[in-house]
């Protein structure tokens, strides 16, 4: 999709417009484990931007119903027992390669989610060749969204959990 992205965190705004309730103790269990580890629960910043490896919040649909839950920005695929090398593109997947990647194709189909958001940044050349980070937003609309695939992992739990 993009180098990074401008958050709405206004969840009941989000609720809102998406017809979804928020899981706040998924949001309230996030906050506690970035206190406790803020290197490896990684949450936007006062800019609401957000890059790989950083929580955000996504829409699914649980029980016959939309609901915001927070989700990191990166895959993490449920059976792997290490984090894979960062070398390995797990937070873009691209139309060609959906159906041919073992990352997306077993979620293909079976967990999708909506990520919303109010803007996106890309690296542009400029005509001298020159990178630019040139911001994208919406004229017309408050909210962008793009589908997303998600997995469950679970590891080891933290000290006090």
């Amino acid at each position: 999709m993009c180098f990074s992205v401008e958050l709405e965190k206004d969840l009941s705004r989000l609720a809102l417009r998406f017809s979804a309730e928020i899981e706040q103790l998924g949001f309230e269990k996030l906050l506690l484990d970035h206190q406790r580890d803020p290197g490896r629960f990684k949450v936007a910043g006062s800019d609401n931007r957000i890059f790989p490896q950083v929580f955000a919040p996504v829409i699914i649909e649980k029980a016959g119903k939309r609901i915001i839950t927070p989700m990191r920005y990166r895959l993490r695929p449920a059976g792997s027992l290490e984090e894979v090398p960062a070398k390995f593109n797990l937070y873009n997947a691209r139309k060609d390669s959906l159906q041919e990647r073992k990352s997306w194709k077993q979620l293909l189909g079976k967990s999708h989610g909506i990520f919303p958001f109010k803007s996106f940044f890309e690296w542009v050349k400029d005509a001298e060749g020159k990178s630019q980070l040139i911001n994208f937003f919406p004229k017309e609309r408050e909210v962008m969204w793009a589908p997303c695939l998600y997995d469950s992992w679970s590891g080891p739990k933290l000290v006090g959990n």
